[in-house]
């Protein structure tokens, strides 16, 4: 998707407006990567998911 297409998606009347939010600094990006998943955490059962059911079947939302 080109800048262009992004600027007229968000509503953009200047392209400076757009380029505002695609100018992602390092710092910025170091701060968005530390709050996601490490692998261990990946790796650990979710305290929805249990082995005879969904996350569905937790939400009471199945058929049952």
């Amino acid at each position: 998707m080109s800048v262009i297409e992004v600027q007229h998606m968000l509503g953009h009347e200047q392209l400076s407006t757009t380029m505002r939010y695609l100018d992602v600094q390092m710092r910025q990006k170091s701060k968005a990567m530390a709050v996601l998943e490490s692998e261990d955490d990946r790796k650990k059962t979710k305290k929805w998911r249990k082995p005879d059911g969904t996350l569905v079947d937790f939400l009471g939302l199945g058929k049952g």
